[in-house]
């Protein structure tokens, strides 16, 4: 009982973890995407360049990973980014970053809509889940983007714990 009580201390208690960056990080992301929507708006940008503007900031979200997985296989980073952009849609075939691209899509196309730091959370971890889960329960909006999203995979979507509950169980 003890542990359990440690743990839910530690996540409920902001404090109890120091931030380390985290929160101001999230905070640039979530403000880089509200502009970028907001300037396709402007522009009055159609589906398809907001198609491409996903793509593109999924892709530059991923730079340091793509350039250490790059040196890995021996490859520079234009190699990865050809790769990642081929006509053959290599990033559609992976379930998560599939899913990913299609909410950045789909939050995009809603340039009204602010965005917030935990969005980060939610895209990335959501999206994840999507691919792999039975089962992904989130927030009412976040559910309802992964709803709207093509390549959700097997996933049933909950917005409360209890939704998720009987999905599993039914």
């Amino acid at each position: 009982m003890i542990r359990v009580v440690s743990l839910y201390d530690a996540v409920v208690d902001a404090e109890a973890i120091p931030d380390e960056g985290g929160r101001a990080a999230a905070e640039a992301w979530a403000k880089s995407f509200e502009g970028v929507a907001e300037r396709m708006r402007a522009d009055g940008a159609d589906r398809d360049a907001v198609r491409r503007a996903a793509h593109a900031n999924l892709l530059y979200d991923l730079h340091p990973e793509l350039v250490q997985i790059g040196q890995s296989l021996g490859l520079t980073f234009a190699d990865v980014i050809e790769r990642l952009t081929a006509e053959n849609d290599v990033v559609g075939q992976m379930p998560y970053l599939r899913q990913l691209r299609q909410l950045l899509f789909g939050r995009l196309r809603n340039a009204g809509q602010k965005w917030t730091r935990n969005d980060l959370i939610d895209l990335q971890f959501l999206s994840c889940a999507t691919g792999y889960a039975d089962v992904v329960i989130g927030e009412r909006n976040a559910i309802s983007y992964l709803g709207r999203g093509r390549g959700v995979g097997g996933a049933r979507l909950a917005t409360s714990l209890s939704e998720g509950v009987a999905l599993l169980d039914g």
